[in-house]
């Protein structure tokens, strides 16, 4: 980017404008996957969503590539490009609370960590993945897992309104009443409809919660993965959680001489009331002896953050998953043959639903309109390699559903269509010349961490 050409745009905005040759360059076109390497022309960090929209004005009008961060944790790299304009929006991150309507506004760059600790201090909380780095923009736009899913439906489901500066560069609010059909869209109904620089959500009286990990030697594996796949489908919708393969950490619970060794996980969280939190996971217990353990009552933000420090940025990440009806026999076997070679693995199985139809469910019926709701669960794996390790392939995510309109995405919204609706759908206007969609909006699958 020419040096008059960053001029106007500093002239235009509040916050940071850094391109290639400016201190901290190298720092700002960094991303959470190290398997990403991007150089933008400019990368800037806006202070408020004037800013965001001077900056998608000036991506417009000089036809650069567009993409936008917010936590920072697509697996993909979609939150950076080459060549083209990175809005960083982790300037932005402000949480406020409104205990007396159950509510809270969250700006785009903020992550679940910010959002749980606001949250928490009025003995509330509102679905957010698993782990508490993880922004809440490309999380809630993706469909949005965690562990309160079942009971509380997914974080798009309890979306009450986005504030949204659109490809023309325009502020606006949208909510069931106000902008109803770019309300429908940013909840499941495409991408490319704009830059969500605020949240309002709904929260729901979580406080503690009762959970942890427990490690199971590999061949228990297949009786914790069927125990599960009959558990999971009359559990009570208060309960969360998932199996998983797990190197274990160096933490006071695991036995030094088996650091680093691969063991059958089994991560939960208890949202109910919490003496019933030892009764409820008993036949978890009782299903095969259990090698090591952190489980009891903790404050929710300690099982959201819990996994922080086993996913630090940096890393190498590689994922791909998809959405099952079933947990097959099959299915496990390849868990089983599979998950304990790869050494820097956490294959997981999430649960979207139960026989009585959980809240995941229910309230997306009702509330928004992302896709594959009638699958039960989900099967995402993921590989990690350590740090320098050169990669053997381009990181990637594979899903059943995602709507193709442009080339790159973003990690917290989307860019650059305009929204009209035909009947009950959005469909979409002329793309505009170097705007690209974010997929962080489109499924599920993507957006449990």
């Amino acid at each position: 980017m020419g040096t008059i050409t960053a001029e106007l745009l500093r002239e235009r905005m509040r916050g940071e404008v850094i391109t290639a040759g400016d201190p901290g360059y190298d720092e700002a076109r960094k991303v959470y996957n190290a398997m990403i390497d991007r150089r933008p022309a400019v990368v800037v960090r806006p202070a408020n969503a004037g800013d965001v929209a001077a900056a998608v004005n000036f991506a417009r009008e000089n036809q650069f590539e567009l993409a936008v961060r917010g936590g920072g944790h697509s697996a993909p790299g979609y939150g950076t490009v080459d060549d083209g304009l990175v809005i960083d929006l982790s300037r932005m991150r402000d949480v406020r609370v409104d205990p007396g309507n159950a509510g809270a506004m969250v700006e785009g760059g903020a992550t679940w960590g910010d959002v749980n600790t606001a949250t928490h201090a009025f003995g509330m909380a509102t679905t957010g993945g698993i782990i508490s780095t993880t922004g809440v923009g490309g999380l809630t736009l993706g469909g949005g897992i965690g562990y309160l899913a079942r009971g509380l439906g997914l974080s798009i489901d309890n979306v009450v309104s986005a504030e949204v500066v659109t490809a023309d560069g325009r502020l606006v609010v949208a909510t069931e009443d106000e902008n109803g059909d770019l309300f429908w869209a940013i909840r499941g109904g495409g991408g490319n409809f704009g830059v969500v620089t605020s949240f309002e959500f709904r929260l729901h009286p979580v406080e503690h919660v009762y959970g942890g990990p427990m490690l199971f030697e590999l061949e228990s594996g297949r009786d914790v993965f069927r125990f599960y796949r009959e558990f999971i489908a009359t559990a009570p919708e208060q309960f969360g959680g998932f199996p998983a393969f797990q190197i274990a950490p160096p933490l006071p619970f695991i036995p030094e001489d088996r650091y680093r060794e691969p063991f059958v996980a089994f991560v939960s969280c208890w949202a109910g009331p919490i003496d019933e939190g030892e009764r409820v996971l008993k036949p978890m217990r009782d299903v095969a002896p259990v090698f090591a353990e952190h489980v009891g009552p903790m404050p929710y933000p300690a099982i959201n953050s819990a996994f922080d420090a086993l996913m630090p940025a940096g890393l190498q990440h590689y994922w791909k998953g998809n959405f099952v009806t079933e947990l097959t026999d099959e299915a496990i076997e390849a868990h089983l043959e599979h998950g304990p070679k790869c050494r820097w693995s956490i294959p997981r199985c999430i649960c979207m639903r139960s026989t009585a139809p959980s809240g995941a469910w229910r309230l997306t019926r009702q509330r928004s309109r992302i896709a594959e709701r009638t699958s039960l669960r989900s099967l995402p794996g993921r590989g990690q390699t350590p740090r320098r390790t050169k990669p053997t392939s381009r990181g990637s995510v594979t899903t059943t559903t995602r709507p193709l309109h442009c080339r790159r995405t973003a990690g917290t919204s989307t860019s650059c269509r305009k929204t009209t609706r035909t009947g009950s759908r959005p469909t979409t206007g002329p793309t505009m010349s170097g705007s690209p969609r974010s997929r962080g909006d489109t499924t599920p699958t993507t957006s449990s961490m």
